[in-house]
This record gives structure tokens, C-alpha cells and sequence, in this order.
């Protein structure tokens, strides 16, 4: 248990559930639009990760998938230079359905 929230501690496994997922995929957008002291201990946990595992040089696309009709949709997070965090958050919520995407 953590001692500090008296909530029981999660491993991966558990956090990702029954999913098949090899994968998990953060927005930089939204990691951006964190808290200061909470990206300063993603980074760190990262940096953490990546001192014991280090990630090769491969390059990957990620594509947003309705999950109802399987066809691509547009990636309202894909914009983090100009990107607007509650439009894209917005535009995502509706259970994975079709929305407007912010420009």
C-alpha cells in the first residue's frame, strides 16, 4: 500500500487491465498542459526508465482509430506547438465517436 494515500500501489500489468495494448501513448500536448511539478517528475521518472531500459532509435506514427468503424479520424492532440488542450479534450469527448476536430 502507499502509505501516503492508503491506496493500494498498481504495477503495470494491472494499469494497463485487460487490454491488449503493447503500447501506451501520451499526448505531448497533454502532458504539456500538466502541472509544472508533475511533468518535473515525469521527466525524471523517464529519464528513470530509460537509464535501465534504453529505448532504441525507432521512429513510430500513431493514428487515431474510431473504434466503432475502424476508419482514421483525425488527431485533435497531433498540434502541440499551436495546439489547444480543452478543444482537442473536448473534441474527444464523446466516447471515441466522430467529433469536430480543432484546426
Amino acid at each position: 500500500m502507499d502509505a501516503e494515500n492508503k491506496e493500494p500501489l498498481r504495477d503495470i500489468s494491472t494499469f494497463f487491465g485487460l487490454t491488449y495494448s503493447s503500447y501506451l501513448v501520451l499526448p505531448r500536448l497533454l502532458l504539456e498542459n500538466i502541472p509544472a511539478q508533475l511533468q518535473h517528475e515525469f521527466v525524471e521518472l523517464m529519464d528513470r526508465i530509460e537509464a535501465v531500459h534504453p529505448m532504441p532509435g525507432f521512429s513510430y506514427r500513431v493514428t487515431r482509430i474510431n473504434p466503432v468503424t475502424g476508419k482514421f479520424m483525425p488527431d485533435p492532440f497531433s498540434g502541440y506547438r499551436r495546439g489547444d488542450i480543452h478543444a482537442a479534450l473536448a473534441s474527444v469527448d464523446n466516447g471515441g465517436q466522430e467529433a469536430t476536430c480543432p484546426a
